[in-house]
């Protein structure tokens, strides 16, 4: 087992428990949060006005700000008296809450999460968590965050480190997707099964290095229905339309959009079948 990022750093028994514990502690905030909805006899929506059948998991999830600030406090009190109850040192429920949103905070910071009326950016809901601890638990309180602030600091370094490796790839996934939708031939004939296979597998490997750049690409490069029914039209021959760079272009990505997976056909907006030619 080795580190994701740095492929010299071996990754031992030790290592891997710590890392167990952090996800354990952070696990215990999550729950403790929804208890303390519970607790408060908070309403996810108003079931009377919403059509349940219908409605995404997103309108489902709203509630009040207010709400969201009770849930995170009593459940920064739930995580630290359970662990204290079950015989385990409390300092480990502080630090799985800010494991788990320094990670929400991660994140945010890609894109991946999104901040809404009710659910604050990590960074804010971090520090009123933290305010917390300090007004219930007064001299004790340095103490509870002790193991926190080390495993703190260790994760914004690795937080930076994995943000710079993001910009990396994306940047090597960026240039390999232009130079294959800029040099990679395309006809109406029999298609060469083994390339394509090969491509495809590329196309894998870098979608899980750098989806972003691998769905930005094949976004930019799609045509909707009435620009691809237009290349067609204004193509005098078969010969003519393989020679259209559009044209080109469109099949690339098409080809390789038909064989992604469903949450990248989700984020370019495609179903298949759609207009736009074989693959």
């Amino acid at each position: 087992m080795r580190a994701p990022l740095v492929e010299d750093w071996p990754v031992g028994p030790r290592e891997t428990k710590t890392a167990e514990n952090f996800a354990t502690s952070a696990e215990r905030f999550v729950i403790a949060h929804e208890v303390g909805h519970i607790l408060h006899k908070h309403l996810i929506t108003d079931s009377a006005k919403v059509d349940l059948a219908k409605a995404s998991l997103a309108e489902l999830d709203k509630r009040p700000v207010e709400q969201e600030i009770e849930a995170d406090v009593s459940g920064t009190f739930i995580s630290i008296e359970s662990m204290d109850k079950d015989g385990i040192d409390p300092r480990a429920a502080v630090t799985g809450i800010y494991f788990f949103l320094r990670a929400v905070q991660l994140g945010e910071l890609v894109g991946a999460i999104e901040v809404d009326e009710a659910h604050r950016p990590a960074e804010e809901r971090l520090n009123i968590c933290d305010h917390v601890i300090g007004g219930r638990y007064g001299s004790h309180a340095p103490v509870l965050r002790q193991w926190a602030r080390s495993s703190d600091e260790l994760l914004e370094r690795f937080a930076r480190a994995a943000l710079k490796e993001r910009d990396r790839r994306r940047l090597v996934a960026a240039a390999r997707m232009d130079e294959v939708l800029r040099t990679t031939t395309w006809s109406m004939g029999q298609r060469d099964i083994a390339r394509d296979t090969a491509l495809l597998k590329e196309m894998q490997s870098l979608m899980s290095h750098s989806p972003s750049a691998v769905v930005e690409a094949l976004a930019a490069n799609l045509c909707d229905a009435d620009t691809y029914r237009q290349v067609l039209q204004s193509a005098s021959s078969v010969e003519a339309l393989e020679r259209d760079d559009r044209w080109r272009r469109h099949q690339i990505a098409h080809f390789i959009a038909r064989y992604a997976p469903v949450p990248v056909k989700q984020c370019l907006g495609v179903r298949f079948p759609i207009m736009g030619g074989q693959a």
